[in-house]
């Protein structure tokens, strides 16, 4: 029958190899997780360059046409009257579930009228679709009607959402396929 000193020393190492294996374990998930979430930044970035390379009109530096649009009252609207300094234009369509997650972010970090207003929301769906998409997600921010998707084809916007953030001055300071992160759609 072994000893206590025995078996102190095989609790002792049992219990070490377990904590050394769990450290270890922990240590190589968090390593696959960065790497992951390198991938993906990777792939997204890509992705977004592959978009930029097919739109025209959007280099940045450059002048964007003070569009006419129709509200959702169907009143004409002159996007230079909703521009507020730093500005995005966010192209979206109500059936782009990347869309809809970036509206429902957009509108949760943008409680207050203020940084709402730095938001407009561009579609080209019909405007009874918008008014149920503005109703469902609680929107304040403009969401403007692209009639026949004419603001959206001048650029060639090719994938949804499209955001292009513009100054006070309606010129091009960045273009971003696909959805903004929370630390972009704060840095507005």
């Amino acid at each position: 029958m072994p000893g206590f000193k025995t078996v102190a020393l095989v609790v002792l190492i049992g219990t070490t190899t377990v904590v050394v294996a769990f450290r270890f374990g922990s240590l190589t998930g968090q390593a696959l997780s960065e790497r992951d979430q390198r991938r993906q930044r990777e792939s997204r970035d890509a992705m977004r360059r592959s978009v930029l390379a097919q739109m025209v009109n959007v280099d940045v530096g450059t002048r964007i046409e003070d569009f006419y649009f129709e509200d959702l009252n169907g009143a004409l609207v002159k996007l230079s009257s909703l521009v507020h300094g730093r500005t995005v234009i966010a192209f979206v369509e109500p059936d782009c579930p990347a869309c809809l997650e970036e509206i429902e972010l957009v509108q949760g970090l943008a409680s207050d009228s203020a940084r709402a207003r730095k938001l407009v929301f561009v579609s080209s769906s019909s405007p009874f679709h918008l008014i149920s998409l503005r109703n469902e997600y609680d929107i304040i921010s403009p969401l403007l009607y692209d009639h026949k998707g004419m603001f959206a084809s001048q650029f060639k916007v090719s994938t949804y959402p499209t955001n292009i953030i513009i100054d006070e001055n309606l010129v091009i300071e960045r273009v971003v396929p696909g959805p903004l992160s929370a630390e972009e759609i704060r840095g507005i």
